[in-house]
């Protein structure tokens, strides 16, 4: 509600009316008797049937955009914003929101292209890594304003994105996965773990050509079964579960390298399903496991590399994201189709 100050003339007050009285409280504040007839006059007040506004700078939760302008319209409670346009983390936004007042529930319908990776998952998602690139996308999400648990615990909807030639952060190298505690003591790899990180730098498996996928949003969490990434020397098919508020993962990562990288991996790289085969019954191997081929076939092929010339591994993040400790295990994968064992032979690798 906006009225004439009363100390001065060349200036306006605006109060911000919400909860259940704020009809009665717009109708006290028109100077009126509270009545029928003040508190239909102040419901015809809140009602707008058209409108455009400009915005220097807004922001909720810890996400914000700049130079924004909308149409909106106020009725029935409903504030409706439409033909949103926006810049943000240097990219451009448009689509439109609808916020419930009376039960402070946003609705989010969101176009957005070049925005910065980096800034805009540290700000959604506390994720503080060395992240490169921009992306595309669309999302449809719903929450309760609040508090900022409050916010995360209410979000509800999806978000699809699609990058082009990008980087991850410390968890998308591949050298890390090899801090994995079911390897790390690997005979090859606790002699040569410095020099293999050293070599890896220069290839740096972190860069892709293309990333895509779909986050949903439910109760705080943030769950996908369809990231992947298309690069050079590394491929990768995600999909988990990851705790916005605590940032506690369970993730597993699948993918594939290609043998220019395997061959730097000296014996650790070399192992093959004849080798697991002849000391299956021994069960010394806490490091290659059976998937089913619909898994492996998930994995996206290298660019510009066949598949034979490819090896898969599975990596399991426990803990948080932002920690090296949460490297929980590597595994190499083995297609389920290719093995000629007796399933009943078979070590079992679900405690790893």
């Amino acid at each position: 509600y906006v009225r004439k100050s009363q100390n001065d003339e060349t200036k306006v007050d605006v109060y911000v009316l919400i909860g259940d009285n704020r009809i009665k409280a717009l109708a006290e504040l028109a100077g009126g008797e509270i009545n029928e007839q003040s508190i239909e006059f102040a419901k015809s007040l809140i009602e707008i049937n058209k409108g455009v506004a400009t915005i220097n700078d807004f922001s909720i939760l810890d996400l914000s955009a700049r130079d924004i302008s909308t149409d909106f319209l106020l009725k029935d409670d409903i504030l409706k914003l439409s033909n949103i346009s926006a810049n943000a983390y240097m990219g451009q936004i448009w689509g439109g929101l609808n916020y419930d007042i009376p039960h402070s529930k946003l609705e989010i319908m969101l176009n957005g292209k070049a925005v910065n990776l980096k800034d805009i998952l540290y700000d959604l998602c506390k994720i503080s890594d060395n992240i490169a690139g921009s992306a595309d996308f669309s999302t449809n999400i719903s929450l309760i304003t609040g508090q900022y648990n409050d916010v995360i615990n209410s979000l509800n909807g999806k978000l699809d994105f699609n990058s082009i030639n990008g980087k991850m952060g410390t968890l998308g190298k591949f050298e890390y996965y090899l801090y994995a505690q079911n390897v790390l003591y690997h005979g090859f790899l606790k002699t040569n773990l410095n020099r293999i990180a050293d070599i890896f730098t220069k290839d740096n498996t972190a860069h892709y050509r293309t990333a895509s996928g779909t986050l949903l949003f439910e109760d705080g969490y943030m769950i996908t079964d369809s990231i992947k990434t298309i690069g050079n020397d590394m491929s990768l098919f995600v999909k988990g579960r990851h705790n916005l508020i605590s940032n506690q993962v369970n993730i597993d990562i699948y993918g594939r390298i290609s043998d220019e990288i395997t061959s730097k991996l000296g014996s650790f790289g070399n192992v093959s399903i004849s080798d697991f085969l002849e000391n299956q019954k021994a069960k010394t191997f806490n490091n290659i496991m059976i998937v089913p081929q619909n898994i492996i076939t998930e994995i996206p092929l290298l660019y510009n590399k066949s598949e034979d010339k490819t090896k898969t591994f599975k990596v399991n993040l426990l803990g948080d994201i932002n920690s090296l400790g949460a490297i929980n295990s590597f595994m190499w994968i083995i297609p389920q189709q290719e093995k000629e064992l007796d399933e009943g032979n078979l070590p079992d690798f679900s405690q790893l």
